[in-house]
């Protein structure tokens, strides 16, 4: 099974879409919305409406294991019944670790063990030494510099397990037109803030055209990966961040001369759980931060890669421009 998206009229006509998926739907050629729902049952073996808009689980009309999707229905303008004209968009991909709920919890569960341990330690014994009297007070300076960051780490790791656990039922994101040289500059600020001796390159063209996105997703999107490349870098190294039309879409890479990424860490690297060289600086062993930010560009249409060409680590996402044809 394979990531396919249909765009249909309101009258149900397939307009436009993903090309030669309908050999992985079972053949038939896939012309109307109805099409693609006989391809699917609920969980309980009901049939599918998939002209409501949100997300659900699906299976194989076979019903067999191990078939599980997503299916996500997004509606577009205001529901005129224009011949045609697009109406509603589906999108069907494999269902994955990180959308079942009891996998969800174990990741929970290692996360709250481990990733929150160290700024909540941090965070005690940092407000200990600033109320305590008898330390200088340049040790107190640094003990609250201390804990101003490890509160906006705690604030990150917050904010993913928010969208980790946000149900499947909700709507996708609305979608505006996000200018990324804003965005950018208040990530890499951000960053600096936290982890002051890393070096970032950032190329950013003004000429950039605004892309469609959530402007606060995006911002967690960038930050996620560049927070990323920043811990796996070396001392001393420096960050790259390059943004750059490709045709319809932006694209904006994030390299780093950390451990590189052969074939098989690439394709799972956004995964939950994921272990490779690069997992070592993760204490949970969850993977939190990479799997949310795939879920965040899936949800506004976007690709999310990682790179096995580059000699160290690559990752990029990319995300349609707005107002494209």
């Amino acid at each position: 099974m394979t990531d396919a998206v249909f765009v249909f009229d309101a009258e149900g006509s397939r307009c436009a879409g993903t090309t030669g998926v309908d050999k992985a739907f079972g053949g038939r050629p896939i012309e109307r919305l109805g099409d693609l729902a006989t391809r699917f049952r609920q969980p309980d073996g009901m049939p599918l409406d998939l002209e409501l808009p949100g997300i659900r689980i699906a299976v194989g009309a076979n019903g067999q294991s191990g078939s599980r999707v997503i299916i996500t229905t997004e509606l577009l303008g205001e529901g005129d019944r224009v011949p045609s004209v697009p109406a509603m968009v589906v999108s069907v991909r494999p269902f994955r670790d990180e959308d079942d709920p009891a996998t969800v919890h174990h990741a929970l569960g290692s996360v709250l063990a481990h990733e929150l341990r160290t700024p909540m330690t941090t965070i005690f014994g940092g407000a200990q030494l600033v109320s305590d009297p008898r330390v200088s007070e340049t040790t107190r300076n640094e003990a609250a510099r201390s804990v101003e960051r490890e509160a906006q780490h705690l604030n990150r790791i917050i904010e993913d397990l928010v969208v980790l656990v946000r149900s499947s039922r909700d709507s996708p994101p609305g979608l505006e037109p996000v200018m990324l040289q804003h965005i950018v500059p208040r990530a890499v600020a951000s960053i600096k803030a936290v982890r002051p001796r890393a070096s970032i390159q950032v190329s950013l063209p003004s000429s950039l055209p605004p892309v469609m996105g959530a402007e606060e997703q995006v911002d967690h999107v960038v930050h996620n990966l560049l927070d990323h490349a920043v811990v796996y870098s070396p001392l001393g190294a420096t960050v790259r961040v390059e943004a750059r039309r490709a045709g319809r879409d932006v694209e904006v890479h994030f390299v780093d001369d950390g451990p590189g990424r052969n074939e098989l860490a690439a394709m799972g690297a956004f995964d939950l759980f994921h272990t490779s060289s690069r997992s070592a600086a993760d204490p949970s062993g969850a993977n939190l931060g990479l799997v949310v930010t795939r879920r965040l560009v899936l949800a506004m249409g976007g690709r999310i890669w990682a790179s096995s060409a580059a000699p160290g680590g690559e990752l990029a996402f990319s995300l349609p421009i707005a107002g494209r044809d």
